[in-house]
């Protein structure tokens, strides 16, 4: 697996890419640069500058197009991730337990435990996704909000989205749990990569320097 992760600076990012020992550490400023088509997968850390990727959604969605694997974490706030709507928090985000869905990613974890960000003594949040009809939903919130979902609808390629459920930051904090579920991610990640391979075969179309 090829893969490539995002890196605005950081401690938190410096940890995500020292997990992520055998991807190619991307400083956000080079993006333009970065030849995508070298990868098949790609990491979007929290903190990277939402207004910087909006500019570059076009080179992301050609990346998608060709069957490419996008990991996005944190706040998605303007609108640069296919398919995906982010809103601020709400009540059930923070007051109520998650809902941990089927999913390999998250199999055999009680949804207490993925429930960090709970308040008000530990209040803190990332919002959460609208994801596409047909989106395989990972962990909700109470109302059925998205933490945290794998979309193979939105584009020819695959997108895992995970805002409330932000594992890069809380791998930085030595959290046990975030560690494993991103082992498992990884894991998952190889057997997407070599999934959907094929796809990434052909040429991308470009449009401009974008």
């Amino acid at each position: 697996m090829r893969g490539a992760v995002i890196h605005a600076g950081g401690a938190a990012h410096d940890a995500l890419a020292e997990f992520l020992a055998g991807f190619a550490a991307v400083p956000l400023a080079a993006l333009p640069a970065t030849d995508l088509e070298a990868f098949d997968v790609v990491v979007v850390p929290r903190s990277c500058d939402a207004e910087a990727l909006w500019l570059r959604r076009h080179q992301l969605a050609r990346f998608l197009d060709r069957g490419g694997v996008l990991v996005a974490f944190g706040e998605v706030w303007t609108n640069w991730l296919p398919g995906a709507g982010w809103e601020p928090e709400s009540s059930e985000d923070v007051r109520e337990p998650p809902r941990s869905h089927s999913h390999a990613l998250v199999e055999g974890i009680a949804a207490d435990e993925l429930w960090w960000h709970r308040g008000p003594e530990r209040w803190c949040s990332h919002g959460h996704l609208r994801p596409p009809a047909g989106a395989e939903l990972v962990v909700t919130n109470a109302s059925g909000a998205a933490w945290y979902y794998v979309d193979r609808v939105s584009t020819r390629g695959t997108i895992v989205a995970a805002s409330n459920l932000d594992l890069d930051t809380h791998l930085w904090h030595a959290s046990a749990l975030a560690r494993g579920l991103l082992e498992r991610l990884a894991s998952w990640l190889e057997e997407e990569a070599a999934r959907t391979a094929a796809l990434r075969e052909r040429p991308s179309g470009r449009i401009a320097y974008l």
